[in-house]
């Protein structure tokens, strides 16, 4: 019996070598590039599982820098990007803009000498209302400052804002000055700005627009107004010249700077330099006009007051309907 010689087909072994596409998804995902690493994770899985070779290492090494970096990216994102709700975080206080009136809706809460607003929508002043907006600025610094620092900035730039604005009501009540400012999740939404307002000290409600009212040493020549009842002139509530009135500005002189002169001094060249600025006799209709003054006293003398306010009025107290 005959045997042939046998005959063997050469077997071809996997390698057993490093898969090359799990060491790139390991360094692409090191340096970074995490959509290259993805593409090298998925073939560096489909190889090492289907042969021999090595790699398992480089390839969870990879997916966990992947999802590492995906992590801190969405994190990131959620930081930085306005919230889709930012204008619903927004306090309403916020929203206000100059010259418009609110209530409070909160228990107002002492600062010192001023207070938070913590107000509804925006509402008429021609009506009661708690307070009034008389200025809006952006707050300084890139990054939320924290509660301490901006109330600070807040406290410090309304105060300088309102400064021109009166310190009393027309009936001599005292006014303060409040603010609103963003907190760390309306900073985060973009919102930067500060409110300014004004209220009355003794918590009770305005009920005319604070935008129209002037100390007594700002009025000018031409202002109009009906005198606040009291016997203490603080600020009036100017009105239009061609609406019915009581008294109109006829001019604003000033006596000569030097040591109080006494109060008769001051009285009396008051008057001189009223009329000695042009004080008409009569007005539009031909009824006979009076003088009305404030002169400084010797409070104000001491702080530099000069100025004497000169005023027009009919002589039987009816209103003026025109300019005198």
């Amino acid at each position: 019996m005959t045997f042939g010689s046998p005959s063997f087909e050469p077997v071809r072994l996997p390698s057993q070598g490093r898969s090359r596409a799990a060491v790139a998804a390991a360094v692409f995902a090191t340096i970074g590039l995490i959509p290259v690493s993805l593409i090298f994770v998925i073939v560096a899985f489909q190889r090492v599982r289907r042969s021999t070779d090595r790699g398992m290492g480089f390839l969870l090494y990879a997916l966990l820098m992947n999802l590492v970096a995906l992590a801190l990216i969405t994190w990131g994102l959620d930081r930085i990007a306005p919230d889709a709700s930012g204008s619903e975080n927004t306090p309403a206080a916020l929203t206000l803009s100059v010259g418009q009136c609110y209530d409070q809706t909160a228990k107002k809460q002492d600062h010192g000498a001023r207070k938070i607003i913590e107000a509804s929508a925006p509402r008429s002043c021609a009506g009661p209302h708690d307070g009034e907006v008389g200025a809006v600025f952006d707050a300084s610094g890139e990054s939320w400052p924290g509660k301490a620092a901006i109330e600070t900035q807040a406290d410090a730039e309304c105060t300088k804002r309102m400064t021109g604005a009166p310190q009393h009501r027309p009936d001599g009540v005292a006014l303060r000055v409040h603010f609103a400012y963003p907190d760390d999740v309306a900073w985060r939404n973009g919102v930067r700005h500060v409110v300014c307002s004004i209220e009355r000290e003794d918590g009770a409600k305005l009920t005319t627009p604070y935008g129209s009212w002037r100390d007594l040493n700002d009025l000018k020549k031409g202002d109009c107004f009906d005198r606040p009842p009291g016997t203490v002139l603080y600020s009036v509530a100017t009105t239009g010249c061609f609406t019915p009135h009581e008294l109109e500005v006829v001019s604003t002189p000033r006596l000569p700077d030097g040591p109080w002169p006494g109060g008769d001094a001051v009285e009396r060249k008051s008057v001189e330099g009223c009329r000695r600025a042009g004080m008409p006799k009569h007005d539009a209709d031909g009824h006979p006009v009076e003088l009305i003054y404030f002169p400084p006293n010797e409070q104000t003398w001491k702080l530099g007051d000069r100025l004497v306010v000169c005023l027009g009025r009919r002589v039987d107290h009816k209103k003026l309907t025109a300019f005198l």
